[in-house]
Order: structure tokens, then C-alpha cells, then sequence
């Protein structure tokens, strides 16, 4: 089983975000369930709402909680991520669009 690396809340930073901030984790990543896809993400980006998301006050989404992870929207790029596993009974996902950066990808791996 993979693991992935998280970064959890381990504090509300006053003013700018210090390492001390977060916390690396690295967790097992699960099994994809029926008519999931297990994408391995190589590139985020850093917003600057996220510094709002670490406190604790009324905001358009709610705050990330203490020990949880860090949130992303992870807006599937053309070339940001590699698909790792598909599981489907039902119907194979389309995967048209995954050839679009083939360059990194392990071989037979599609890109999305």
C-alpha cells in the first residue's frame, strides 16, 4: 500500500504561518471504492485564502480544524497528476483526456 504525505493543522499561527504551524504526516493511502480513481497529485498551489481557512472564525467555508488536514480544491490540471488505480464493476471512466502530457507518466500510467 502507498502512503501519502499530509499536512495537518497543528496550530492557528498569529500573523504569518511558521513551520511550527503544520504537521507532516504520512498515512496509508485507501483502496479506491467502486467508480473511484486513486490519483497521485504532483504539483498544488499555495492560495491565499488558505491563511483564512486556519482560523477559527465565521467565514464563507468553514475553518480547517486543529489536527485535521489542510484543504485543497484540486482542480485536475492536463499534467498535474498520474492516474494510479481505477476501480469500475459498473463502467470504465473516460480517460480521452489523460494522454494530454504522457512525458513523466509511467508507462501504460494515463496523465490527467
Amino acid at each position: 500500500m502507498s502512503s501519502n504525505r499530509a499536512y495537518r493543522l497543528a496550530q492557528r499561527p498569529r500573523g504569518l504561518p511558521t513551520a511550527e504551524t503544520f504537521e507532516l504526516v504520512d498515512e496509508p493511502v485507501g483502496e479506491p471504492a467502486d467508480g473511484e480513481v486513486l490519483v497521485e497529485v504532483q504539483y498544488l498551489s499555495l492560495d491565499p485564502a488558505m491563511r483564512g481557512w486556519m482560523n477559527d472564525a465565521p467565514s464563507y467555508t468553514p475553518p480547517v480544524g486543529l489536527g485535521e488536514v489542510m484543504l485543497k480544491s484540486i482542480r485536475m490540471v492536463p499534467g498535474t497528476g498520474v492516474v494510479v488505480e481505477i476501480l469500475a464493476t459498473d463502467s470504465e471512466p473516460s480517460l480521452e483526456e489523460s494522454a494530454s502530457a504522457p512525458e513523466r507518466a509511467a508507462p501504460g500510467a494515463p496523465r490527467i
